[in-house]
C-alpha cells in the first residue's frame, strides 16, 4: 500500500492536465482551471465558460499518480484506490468512477476498485468562533444563530492509498 499525501511532483501534474492540447483556440480561450493546496488536500476546479467540469482532470491525475508510484513499485496491477472526500467536496463519486472505467482502460489500472470514504465537514462561525457540524442543509450556528460562517474541514479530496499486486 502506497501513502499519501503526495509530494509536490504529484500536486503539479493535477494542475498540468491536456487541455492545451485539444487544438481549438475557443476552448483555450474559455477554459480555466483554479486549485487550492493545503497541507493535506487539492482542490481542483475546471472552468469551460462558466460551467466546472473538474472530474475528468482530476480522474486523468489520479490514473498518472497511480501509475507511476505503481511502476516505482514494481506492481504488475493496481488494484484499488482509496479516496478521502469531504462532505462539502464538490467531487461526484459516480463522475469519478465514470471516467476512470474509461481513461484506465489498457493500463494495469483497468478494472482497480475506487473506494470513496466520506469525511464530515465542519464550519467557524465568523461572529462567534463556534466550530460545529451541520446537520442536513442548515448552515446557521448553533451558538448565535449567525449565517457568516466558513469552512474548517470537509472541503478535501485526496488520494489517500493505492492498493497494487
Amino acid at each position: 500500500m502506497l501513502q499519501f499525501p503526495p509530494d509536490s511532483q504529484d500536486l503539479r501534474s493535477f494542475v498540468d492536465f491536456r487541455h492545451r492540447d485539444t487544438g481549438d483556440a475557443e476552448f483555450q480561450k474559455t477554459s480555466r482551471f483554479s486549485i487550492r493546496f493545503s497541507e493535506s488536500s487539492v482542490t481542483l476546479w475546471y472552468f469551460v465558460g462558466r460551467r466546472s467540469v473538474h472530474e475528468l482532470p482530476v480522474t486523468q491525475s489520479l490514473l498518472e499518480i497511480a501509475l507511476r508510484h505503481a511502476e516505482a513499485a514494481g506492481a504488475k496491477r493496481i488494484v484499488q484506490l482509496n479516496l478521502v472526500i469531504g462532505q462539502f467536496s464538490s467531487i461526484v463519486d459516480d463522475s469519478v468512477q465514470f471516467y476512470w472505467d474509461i481513461i484506465s482502460r489498457g493500463t494495469i489500472a483497468e478494472g482497480a476498485r475506487l473506494h470513496f470514504e466520506r469525511t464530515p465537514g465542519q464550519l467557524r462561525c465568523v461572529a462567534c468562533g463556534e466550530v460545529f457540524s451541520i446537520d442536513g442543509k442548515d448552515y446557521v450556528c448553533p451558538m448565535c444563530e449567525s449565517t457568516q460562517v466558513v469552512v474548517v474541514s470537509g472541503d478535501d479530496f485526496r488520494l489517500e492509498s493505492i492498493e497494487v499486486e
